[in-house]
């Protein structure tokens, strides 16, 4: 049978209302209460007056004080009385006399004004919401959203920090990961948008103030209660961050110090936390233990299929050209659906965009200080067997060694403003960006040793001729 606590039907302890009910209606005196106002959340304080209790009050006083007429003496006191309530009333009432109200237990304007404000939060915070930048009608379920989807909302000491190169869908992976789920809460941070605790309050209704660390995890808490309620098993709100392009690193720290005090310390949220920038995971502080690092990849090749599809490339055949001509990240793909028809157009923006990585590259091949090295890892790379290319850290040649910390090449290529190498941290292994980048390195190192073929030329074959190197092996070019 369903009752009204099924609904959200509460006494005034907090249990459930059981009066029997039909479908997902109330019972009349919750109805009656839904139609009056915002009802207090469970375990907040009930107001002691409302205007009913009032009117009921005044109406039986007046009723009593006109039976007591015939009695002058009787009246009086009563109306002496009567008027000693008031005064009590007014004075528990008022701001002035907070304390006393506090201290005989009944709670003033202000508290049940807090009371419904904390009780509307915890509402806002375990409701399930869609965020509207998850596309879902174009949206490709990824493998990677199961071990997200697994994550959230899970009570834990670790944070999880998702990263990848820019545009291979880490934002829409965690989206995806996060639909459905309640209690989720999605803020952005960047060099402008800054403080964890203010971003928090922006999100939430109303004008909720800034909270301190500690008044925010009760409020979380709060939540987590309602949400074991809801689902029977220890449940979290899960808060997504997400760090702009271009954050700074000194904000990328601070902010990871915030996280830590909420969700590490407090336990009362599950933060995941996405970078657009990979180079950003190099300013996390050092805190191995309390870090769980998921790294997003390309897509794979069926998932890029599925992907144009969904974006109306339905020849197979075409989908097959644009992912040959462009890789299966999710951006670079997005990019050149319009010229699934228009091959000439879509060959000019290969050939520009190779230029651009052919750019990038030369600025640090030819480095005065580090361009042996860097060039050696190119080599590498072009050189490899394995799919995708990739050099790992343990077989870099004794010219690279100095680029075998993934920090200080992020470093470098910031400073240089040619980001063209990505560091897979699973594989522990160095990539190329993007595959316009693999295609241009063998026109970097070809300037260099001109016997170095271009395998990776747009539209080469497969059964290209191996390469032929000048000079004694491990000897840079």
């Amino acid at each position: 049978m369903t009752t009204c606590g099924d609904n959200g039907g509460r006494t005034l302890s907090g249990a459930n209302c059981r009066r029997p009910v039909r479908g997902g209606a109330r019972c009349a005196a919750h109805a009656a209460d839904d139609a009056a106002g915002p009802r207090p959340g469970a375990g907040a304080a009930v107001p002691f007056w409302d205007e009913r209790d009032f009117k009921t009050l005044l109406g039986g006083a007046v009723s009593l004080y006109l039976r007591l007429r015939r009695h002058p003496r009787t009246a009086s006191a009563f109306l002496i009385l009567c008027g000693v309530g008031m005064i009590a009333f007014a004075l528990v009432e008022s701001e002035s006399a907070r304390s006393i109200g506090k201290g005989w237990g009944v709670p003033t304007k202000a508290d049940m004004a807090a009371s419904r404000q904390q009780a509307e939060l915890v509402d806002f915070l375990v409701a399930v919401r869609h965020d509207p930048m998850l596309h879902r009608e174009l949206h490709v379920n990824r493998t990677v959203e199961s071990e997200l989807r697994a994550l959230a909302g899970v009570p834990d000491i670790q944070y999880v920090v998702v990263f990848g190169a820019r545009g291979c869908g880490k934002t829409q992976a965690v989206l995806g990961a996060t639909e459905g789920v309640a209690g989720v809460l999605h803020i952005r941070v960047s060099n402008t948008n800054t403080g964890l605790m203010r971003l928090i309050a922006a999100e939430l209704p109303g004008e909720a103030p800034v909270m301190s660390v500690n008044e925010l995890a009760r409020l979380f808490a709060k939540a987590g209660d309602r949400l074991n309620e809801m689902g029977g098993s220890a449940r979290v709100p899960t808060l997504v961050v997400e760090v702009e392009s271009g954050t700074r690193g000194d904000v990328v720290y601070n902010l990871f110090h915030e996280i830590k005090l909420l969700s590490s310390d407090s336990k009362v949220c599950r933060v995941i936390t996405v970078l657009s920038d990979a180079t950003a995971v190099y300013s996390l502080p050092a805190d191995v233990a309390r870090q769980l690092k998921v790294f997003v990849d390309d897509l794979t090749e069926a998932e890029a299929h599925a992907m144009l599809a969904k974006r109306g490339v339905a020849n197979e055949t075409r989908r097959a050209a644009l992912i040959e001509a462009v890789g299966t990240r999710a951006s670079s793909l997005d990019a050149v659906i319009k010229w699934q028809d228009d091959a000439e157009a879509l060959r000019a923006y290969v050939a520009d965009t190779e230029e651009e990585a052919y750019q990038q590259l030369k600025k640090l091949a030819i480095d005065e200080t580090d361009g042996v090295a860097v060039r050696s890892v190119f080599r590498c790379i072009v050189e490899a067997t394995s799919e995708p290319l990739q050099v790992r850290l343990n077989d870099l040649p004794a010219a690279a060694l100095q680029l075998s910390v993934p920090a200080n090449v992020a470093q470098l290529m910031k400073a240089r403003d040619a980001h063209v190498l990505l560091y897979h941290p699973a594989e522990r292994a160095y990539r190329f960006l993007t595959i316009f980048h693999e295609r241009a390195a063998a026109r970097v190192l070809s300037e260099a040793a001109p016997e170095v073929p271009h395998r990776l030329a747009l539209g080469g074959s497969d059964n290209a001729p191996p390469k032929v190197l000048v000079g004694a092996p491990g000897q840079p070019i």
